[in-house]
């Protein structure tokens, strides 16, 4: 029964690869993915053909009948000879130029209004991965230790020209809803992700969307010695939020994870290009011809996102904050008490989460294209301030990041205050000092105004950085806002810090305009101090 049904798929599967090679438009019609009946394809076919019909470029469009939204089960069956490593869930995408477009479903729409208001976005294509919804049977008992699972394993993977053994930047227990590998111009929107595992109780960590960036040896470097961009753009999808806009899903690790191959056989550890996962954009794309219909909502993840690498826009997004912009969602700890660590809410300790980030743009890039549009909207952040917790929590060196424009712990009216006590940005100094880095405006003259970020009940009122004004070489520069660092005995209320004056000598250091020493009181940014009670 088993090797007839695999029979049939391959059948099934030969005759739509001849079909599709044909056009470049595969239509999802079947919610169901386990349905292969005549003239049915469903999500985990469509990858499939995107994978395998040599077309250059192909776009997968939805037609499901029904008024939706349609909830696709993850599928918990092999591919037909698959492997344990690969088997279960959606085919990882291993081929370039690839479009899912959620919003091409009857009665789905993208958002339309601007980011401080109300995200209108209807969603009617799901995909879900949710345990209760796991429905194994005999022929299909993939399990990673005492944890059946319905997500794509992307640890296993290898490329074949890539020496050292190939893909090795995710550990054994990494899972994703969907996963990719080593492909490039990857667009996903217009989709929902739900998933409930919790890091640290389940045996996996779970990603909604997950790209292992990877780069064979002959790939050439460009003029400034960095890796081409992988182009993956996830716009217009919420994250554990169900399409109602209300009903937040706890559980996951990342809406979305990039990282970096990692070269055993290398003298670091690392690959030669480690910064090779370069160009992810999370909402609104440069120069984007309609960026309201870009801007995602990111719900109850361990860390929202966590990329590696440079060039990476994280712009038009609400984090932890429910579609109407005006309400924060975060789950209380003691929300089942005596219950077991399963049942227990994700232990969100960032909204951003990266390493090894350079020329990144958090917020409004400033460049006179959809600024307004271009900014965050984060929750509070309730948790204890420590080296391991914060709003934007970037480690490993950073360097030529802009974050501006964003509202921190405060609703999109611009006067609702939100819970909050975290510090709302953490760049490490591991292994590189932080450089060139801008918070607020660079007062250039485009788009100052919106340029100022909001923060309000951050206590204590602080940056957290390790230890710059000890480094020698500090270009790094604060354009509005706070202090660098938080003294003690400070009075409540009053931030202290030291502003050091760049080594402008440096290539490639930005010098601002005025003067160094005032720079950690510009008028850029609109700061709230009130702290909250009960903290």
């Amino acid at each position: 029964m088993k090797q007839l049904k695999h029979l049939l798929i391959a059948t099934i599967l030969g005759t739509f690869l001849h079909q599709a090679a044909l056009a470049a438009i595969i239509v999802v019609n079947t919610a169901d993915n386990t349905d292969f009946g005549a003239g049915k394809t469903n999500l985990w076919l469509a990858i499939t053909l995107a994978n395998t019909n040599g077309e250059p470029t192909n776009t997968i469009h939805f037609n499901i009948p029904g008024a939706g939204p349609h909830y696709l089960v993850t599928p918990p069956f092999y591919a037909p000879g698959g492997t344990p490593a690969l088997g279960g869930g959606y085919p990882i995408i291993t081929n370039h130029n690839l479009t899912i477009d959620g919003y091409s479903q009857p009665g789905a729409s993208p958002n339309t209004n601007p980011i401080l208001g109300t995200n209108n976005a209807v969603l009617k294509i799901v995909i879900d991965s949710r345990a209760a919804n796991y429905t194994p049977d005999a022929n299909h008992p993939l399990a990673v230790g005492a944890e059946t699972m319905n997500y794509a394993l992307i640890t296993g993977k290898s490329y074949g020209s890539v020496a050292n053994g190939g893909w090795a930047g995710f550990g054994a227990a990494d899972a994703a809803q969907i996963g990719i590998f080593a492909a490039s111009n990857i667009t996903i929107k217009g989709l929902c992700f739900l998933n409930d595992y919790f890091p640290g109780a389940n045996n996996l960590s779970v990603a909604s969307i997950a790209l292992a960036a990877d780069y064979p040896p002959d790939v050439p470097l460009d003029s400034v010695h960095h890796y081409p961009d992988y182009n993956l753009h996830v716009a217009g999808c919420w994250f554990n939020l169900v399409p109602d806009g209300v009903t937040v899903v706890d559980g996951g690790y990342n809406a979305v994870r990039v990282q970096r191959h990692k070269s055993t056989g290398s003298s670091n550890g690392y690959n030669v290009g480690r910064w090779s996962p370069s160009g992810t954009t999370v909402g609104v794309s440069k120069n984007s011809a309609n960026p309201r219909a870009e801007f995602n909502i990111i719900m109850s993840q361990s860390q929202g996102t966590a990329i590696q690498g440079e060039r990476t826009r994280y712009c038009g997004n609400f984090f932890n904050v429910l579609a109407d912009g005006m309400t924060q969602y975060f789950p209380d700890p003691q929300r089942y008490p005596g219950d077991p660590p399963a049942n227990y809410p994700v232990p969100t300790t960032a909204f951003i989460g990266g390493s090894y980030a350079g020329y990144d743009v958090i917020g409004t890039d400033g460049d006179g294209v959809n600024d307004a549009d271009e900014r965050n909207v984060f929750a509070g952040l309730p948790r204890k301030r420590s080296n391991g917790c914060a709003q934007i929590d970037h480690q490993c060196g950073c360097y030529n990041i802009k974050v501006a424009g964003n509202y921190i712990g405060v609703a999109v009216d611009g006067i609702t205050r939100w819970t909050n006590s975290c510090t709302p940005f953490r760049f490490s100094n591991r292994p590189d000092t932080p450089t060139n880095c801008v918070f607020g405006t660079e007062f250039d003259g485009v788009s100052d105004d919106l340029e100022a970020n909001v923060i309000c009940n951050n206590w204590p009122l602080d940056y957290w950085f390790e230890y710059p004004e000890y480094e020698p070489d500090v270009s790094l520069y604060y354009a509005g806002q706070l202090s660098p660092r938080y003294q003690a005995g400070a009075p409540p209320g009053v931030v202290r810090g030291v502003v050091r004056v760049p080594p402008w000598n440096k290539p490639g250091a930005r010098k601002p305009v005025g003067d160094p020493s005032r720079m950690a009181w510009s008028k850029s940014n609109s700061v709230g101090v009130t702290p909250v009670s009960g903290r």
